[in-house]
């Protein structure tokens, strides 16, 4: 029995961290016959460039209004069932768009079929609450009801060509769709098996000592909704050590260089270690030592007024321009190689399962600290409080380890809005090799440190 060709409609617009999710879980569905339509808002970011490495057809709009592009995209397809699907939405398994069709083809008075959003692990407490109170486990069949949703729906064309989408509406054009149709004396269905994972709510956030109760009762109840998708294997993730010529030194018995390069090749996550230097034997040794690139670093990036930051940005684009744009890169520096082996993933899961714009190894320090203000010290903290009951201050340990999103990067900060801590306990990781007075002392200690961790 020949499959009805079913048109996937997905509207974006920057959304260069979810789209390759989405695609992936799309192009991994059991029905085969599809095909998908793009519709874009003048995305800045990556999200084209990621787009593109799927069979994806691209629409470009430019006056955003949610049913105009949704009419833009089904106008430039040919199936006789359309799928809407937000940028941000990620089917939760491979049966998604067959059990749409399939809830769609029970009665030929469903007009549309609408899914589940169930929110990621690391979605607010008020999208949480949102989504679990909006979308149950209980499958209806409208009669009255207009309520639908185009973030993960199902509609027969026929009735498109005859009732298509307000585009005047600036939101809710999908109940205004229902409405209509409804009014025809047709029904819509609620299917929450066919569910996909939003990490945004479909509300307006209101109280949230309030909403954070609800939550916490919900994920009492329903523990299986909320989950992480487990979709980091489809960020690609670049480790990047900057080097300059001095950093040659060698320290029991190795170029310091090569505990980096190793720490990045052990990782799991990581998917390319990328060595940047201006200097070409740097560059050599780099190669000799297993580096997966090596990028010429232009000489003025080198200066030691310039901030790290500039070289990241620096690689993440050449690594773009050779068509390998990361979604994460993680900084190494060379002085710091006390890395605990699952150092780098340990960091990179929590980020991932948090949502972090970046993650930053860091230290507690529980010991009195004071800064110097207008010529002056100030205590940091608290007063006469013995340190084991003091509440630390971090020490940021950025050489050790440092991951961000590639979008945070190109805005030129390594922080972002949602900022992740990773504590490191053993002081050792705190030190500079090359401060260590000691060259000897130095290497004696990178060899004991590299036969207990390394």
């Amino acid at each position: 029995m020949n499959k009805k060709l079913v048109s996937i409609i997905v509207r974006t617009k920057n959304e260069e961290r979810w789209i390759s999710a989405a695609l992936q879980a799309v192009f991994s569905q059991t029905y085969p016959n599809f095909e998908v339509i793009l519709v874009d808002n003048l995305s800045n970011d990556r999200t084209l460039e990621k787009a593109k490495k799927f069979d994806v057809r691209v629409v470009s709009i430019e006056d955003f209004l949610p049913g105009k592009a949704i009419n833009l995209g089904i106008r430039q397809s040919k199936g006789e069932y359309v799928v809407c699907l937000s940028g941000h939405c990620i089917p939760v398994d491979d049966k998604w768009l067959e059990t749409l069709v399939n809830t769609l083809e029970e009665d030929a008075n469903f007009a549309g079929v609408y899914g589940r959003q169930q929110p990621l692990s690391y979605s607010s407490d008020l999208d949480k609450r949102d989504l679990i109170i909006t979308f149950g486990l209980d499958r209806r069949i409208q009669h009255k009801d207009p309520f639908f949703h185009n973030a993960n729906s199902i509609l027969r064309r026929s009735i498109w060509d005859q009732i298509p989408f307000d585009e005047a509406a600036t939101n809710i054009e999908d109940r205004i769709w229902a409405s209509a149709v409804l009014k025809k004396g047709l029904k819509i269905v609620y299917d929450p098996d066919a569910s996909v994972y939003h990490y945004h709510g479909i509300h307006h956030g209101r109280d949230l000592g309030r909403a954070k109760k609800i939550v916490k009762i919900l994920e009492t109840l329903e523990s299986k909704t909320l989950r992480n998708p487990g979709k980091s294997e489809v960020r690609k993730v670049a480790a990047v050590i900057p080097v300059r010529g001095s950093d040659l030194e060698v320290f029991a018995g190795r170029p310091l260089l090569e505990y980096s390069i190793r720490s990045s090749c052990a990782s799991k996550l990581v998917d390319q270690t990328v060595v940047v230097s201006e200097d070409a034997k740097a560059l050599e040794l780099a190669r000799q030592l297993g580096a997966d690139i090596c990028l010429e670093r232009p000489a003025e990036l080198s200066f030691d007024y310039r901030d790290i930051t500039d070289t990241l940005v620096f690689a993440d684009a050449a690594l773009a321009a050779k068509g390998l744009a990361p979604d994460v890169v993680v900084y190494l520096s060379v002085n710091s190689p006390f890395r605990r082996k699952q150092l780098i993933d340990s960091m990179l899961q929590k980020m991932f399962e948090n949502n972090y714009d970046s993650i930053h190894a860091a230290f507690p320090e529980n010991r009195t600290c004071w800064i110097e203000q207008n010529g002056e010290l100030v205590l940091v903290g608290e007063e006469f409080v013995p340190a084991k009951y003091r509440d630390p201050l971090y020490i940021s340990l950025s050489g050790l380890a440092t991951c961000v999103h590639s979008d945070v990067l190109r805005s030129g900060t390594r922080l972002g809005k949602n900022v992740g801590l990773f504590q490191v306990d053993d002081s050792i990781s705190l030190m500079d090799i090359k401060k260590i007075p000691n060259k000897e002392i130095a290497g004696n200690l990178m060899s004991a440190w590299d036969k207990e961790f390394g």
